[in-house]
């Protein structure tokens, strides 16, 4: 599996058109078949997303292809990273929900319960800002 920062350089090698990459079959193969691999790895572990339309029409590792499934891998890392900072916020809330069911159980509501549910409403529209930001820049998860 390519690791971010493999998938960032092999993006600006591709770029160039005189690059020694396209010249060397066995290079573009392989590198097609790592893009492919780490594209599967990174979908299973997010999204379980079936990639099996766009490998079919990606079969031929040429230059275009090999870009395409690039850009691919690197729009799914970039996906992960926001993906996992939604995720910490909403375990965050998760663990604050002891003292929620403490405030309920309390017949009236103190200056600092208030605050408290204040600053939690703010970080619930945080995360769900977040939520509807990503499912506007990470498209790729519609197919």
């Amino acid at each position: 599996m390519l690791t971010e920062s493999e998938i960032q350089y092999v993006k600006k090698m591709l770029k160039e058109k005189n690059h020694h990459l396209w010249n060397e079959p066995t290079m573009l193969n392989d590198l097609h078949r790592h893009c492919k691999y780490t594209i599967r790895k990174l979908t299973y572990q997010m999204a379980n997303i079936d990639n099996y339309a766009i490998f079919r029409r990606l079969k031929e590792p040429t230059r275009e292809h090999t870009l395409y499934l690039v850009y691919r891998a690197e729009r799914l890392f970039s996906a992960k990273t926001d993906s996992e900072k939604i995720f910490k916020l909403m375990s965050q809330q998760l663990f604050d929900a002891e003292k929620f069911e403490e405030i309920i159980d309390t017949d009236s509501i103190k200056r600092e319960d208030q605050e408290f549910i204040k600053k939690r409403e703010i970080c619930f529209k945080r995360i769900m800002s977040q939520i509807n930001n990503f499912l506007e820049s990470y498209r790729l998860f519609n197919n």
